[in-house]
């Protein structure tokens, strides 16, 4: 959500089309919703954000782990070099 720095950000817009493209399974706005509610997010949820990392895997994608390491999902964190985009 870095917009343009033309005008300024518009989080509910953004939101609103990084879901309809993520609901299309559109592997970078999963990545940016998972990014925005990450625990470094702008608004943390860690609930969407495992949603979002579980997505991303089920789409053979991988994301980094951006949560931190008190939350134990029960696996470990995917590499950063594995991060891609098609």
């Amino acid at each position: 959500m870095k917009g343009l720095n033309v005008l300024p950000k518009d989080i509910v817009a953004g939101l609103y089309f990084l879901e309809a493209a993520a609901g299309q399974d559109n592997f970078n706005a999963i990545h940016e919703l998972y990014r925005f509610y990450s625990a470094d997010g702008e608004y943390p949820n860690p609930e969407k954000a495992k949603k979002l990392f579980d997505r991303a895997q089920a789409l053979g994608k991988s994301i980094p782990d951006l949560l931190d390491e008190k939350t134990d999902w029960g696996h470990k964190a995917a590499p950063t070099n594995l991060l891609y985009y098609q």
